[in-house]
């Protein structure tokens, strides 16, 4: 006698959520969180590398692979990619590997517009027909409209529902009309006026955070805004983890257009719950992405993208309909797509140009979006170069054992006073971790203050009697800093930083200055001839530039050529949502932008080789940081720690 194979349930109990999940034995640690919507850091996607899922475990579990060598010290901590419970277990999740909610990025350049929006409502008072002014009713709202008598099309629903609503409305409605490209189309007729109820939703899906604003297309004014972290990030935290992952997994591409539209289904819901706006009233959508973010949310393979010549399925997109994406506002009306020009440089960085304006201006700028792609733009209104490097995800905490994302506990601001570090953290809350600002405020403050050397070496003190603050320790995996002891921590651990993991940071910095030089170069000038520097993104924005320059990161020119623009993506989005002729201009950028390929280029490997030292192995390219450090060695500070 046969029968069906019935397999063993086992029970799963997340701490300090309190949350119980059933499940049969085979899936990791990791899995089961998943599926029971319990947040844990996994910026690597579950491979076991990136050693940011710690857990503790309390039962039957086993083992799938031992953790990274630099994990051994992390006692009764196991991965939780890389274990699989056999039997009931507790798992513990420590708040550094959490993922919390990212700052909320609000844009600084938001400005007026000339209003032209993708859809927009009409009210109408119009005449009845007569036996001489005898257009059909289609025709009649083309006229009011301004429109040729051929220029307006009505999707049949609509066309069904016109003769009626216009004569129980004695001939005074509203129309949601798409004034775009030819042909015009008449969405909705609605009867009365209700022009006053009309809104767009500008949309930055960023590889780590999506960011949404509620604008009213009536006035251009915004209404809310609301940001939620990419659902996607479980699948790999950079998009050449997303795009392996959507390759590799039979449903992988599915699971993650699926997360992304979630998690913009979160933040309408959010906006339309602060708001009170119906979401029949959101008549417009923008979009700006990287190239991958676009593809992955429209459900197309970005795998191209990642292959030598790192080309796209698409680039511009136009007629996407909420419907087809299953965006929950008005389903009939326009999703306008920022053009992406390369399979690295994408529509966010067309947003990035349009927001800051570099494409109208006679003077040669800069624009460098900071993250986990580094993109850069050179240029004016005559011609514009780009580039992109991967700059890997040492901006946003990754690679860093106690690095972390812009989020409670985060710290990111880190200055020295008489050789003892201060920080400033985000939240009323104790330290956990270190974000990307303060990863490299803390660099530059450990060089300035010799901790470090220029190569990022740990510098041994050599008097015995000095100590600096108990702050430095060595053991089988290198040497380190603390930047917070177990005390002052919120973990209840120290928090620190690995003489490696500063040398990672120095190679990521150096990355993104080879790019800015790469282009400067080609242009045939230097950075002293830029009349202007925008710093873009959601990491940008938080920057210290003076620091920036001390480490190498940003070219050390004046500090009045900085501009920090916000997230000048959805700034971007939010223009072309409102404006014909940001729509216009946002096309007019794709098709002036030259792309640079940096993967084929032997002038960017050996710029990125002069820029692995800190700020870089020719000190006069950064004449500010030679100025302060002569200036220190004529002033000395006095011994660096307290002399027993």
């Amino acid at each position: 006698m046969s029968g069906k194979k019935v397999d063993r349930l086992i029970k799963v109990s997340f701490e300090p959520e309190a949350v119980e999940k059933e499940t049969s034995i085979g899936p990791t640690v990791l899995e089961v969180a998943q599926r029971a919507k319990v947040d844990i850091y996994s910026p690597c996607g579950g491979q076991g590398l990136c050693g940011r899922c710690l857990v503790h475990v309390d039962g039957d579990f086993e083992r799938l692979a031992p953790p990274p060598p630099h994990l051994d010290r992390e006692l009764g901590y196991v991965l939780a990619c890389k274990s699989r419970p056999t039997g009931d277990v507790t798992v513990t999740v420590p708040p550094g590997s959490r993922t919390d909610a990212a700052q909320i990025l609000e844009e600084s350049r938001e400005g007026l517009v000339e209003l032209s929006p993708i859809v927009r409502k009409v009210y109408m008072e119009l005449s009845e027909p007569t036996v001489s002014d005898n257009l059909c009713d289609l025709m009649r709202i083309a006229r009011h409209l301004g429109l040729g008598l051929a220029e307006l099309r009505a999707p049949l629903p609509v066309l069904r529902g016109i003769s009626e609503t216009l004569r129980n409305a004695d001939w005074k409605v509203t129309g949601t009309a798409s004034l775009g490209p030819k042909p015009h189309r008449l969405i909705r007729l609605e009867p009365g006026d209700t022009s006053g109820r009309q809104y767009g939703v500008a949309l930055d899906i960023g590889t780590t955070t999506v960011v949404g604003k509620l604008i009213s297309l009536q006035d251009g004014s915004n209404i809310t805004s609301a940001a939620r972290e990419n659902a996607q990030i479980p699948f790999g935290e950079d998009v050449i983890a997303r795009i392996n992952h959507a390759n590799e997994n039979e449903d992988g591409l599915e699971q993650l257009m699926l997360a992304v539209r979630g998690t913009i289904d979160e933040i309408i819901q959010e906006l339309v719950d602060e708001s009170g706006v119906d979401r029949d009233d959101i008549i417009a959508a923008s979009i700006a992405g990287n190239t991958v973010m676009e593809h992955l949310y429209l459900g197309v393979s970005p795998s191209t993208i990642r292959l030598e010549p790192y080309v796209s399925t698409f680039c511009r997109l136009a007629g996407l309909k909420p419907m087809e994406v299953d965006m929950p506002i008005f389903p009939q009306t326009n999703i306008l797509v920022m053009p992406s020009r390369a399979g690295f440089v994408g529509g966010d960085i067309t947003a990035d140009v349009l927001a800051c304006g570099m494409h109208k201006r006679d003077e040669i700028a800069l624009m460098i979006d900071v993250g986990t792609n580094g993109e850069v733009v050179l240029g004016n209104k005559e011609w514009l170069m780009a580039c992109s490097c991967s700059a890997g995800p040492a901006f946003e905490g990754g690679e860093v054992l106690h690095g972390m994302r812009a989020s409670r506990g985060a710290i990111e601001r880190v200055h020295f006073v008489d050789g003892s570090p201060e920080y400033q953290i985000i939240g009323d809350a104790k330290p956990v971790g270190i974000c990307g600002s303060g990863l490299i405020d803390l660099a530059a403050e450990m060089f300035f203050n010799e901790i470090i050397d220029r190569g990022g070496n740990i510098i041994a003190d050599t008097d015995p009697r000095v100590t600096l603050f108990d702050t430095l320790f060595e053991d089988a995996y290198g040497k380190g800093y603390i930047l917070a002891d177990e005390e002052e921590s919120g973990t209840g651990e120290p928090v620190f930083i690995m003489e490696s993991e500063i040398k990672n940071l120095i190679r990521t910095k150096a990355a993104m200055y080879a790019a800015c030089s790469v282009l400067v170069n080609q242009a045939g000038i230097t950075f002293d001839d830029l009349d202007r520097i925008y710093i873009s993104g959601g990491f940008g924005r938080y920057l210290d530039s003076r620091k920036s320059r001390m480490l190498g990161l940003l070219p050390d020119v004046e500090e009045w050529k900085y501009e920090f623009i916000g997230n000048g993506s959805l700034e971007g989005a939010r223009l072309a949502l409102l404006s014909n002729v940001a729509r216009s201009e946002s096309h007019a950028i794709f098709e002036n932008m030259t792309y640079i390929e940096l993967s084929v280029s032997a002038a960017f490997m050996d710029e990125f080789t002069s820029a692995m030292f800190i700020p870089h192995t020719d000190l006069e390219r950064f004449p500010s940081v030679q100025e302060a450090l002569q200036s220190k060695e004529a002033d000395p500070p006095g011994p660096r720690g307290k002399v027993d």
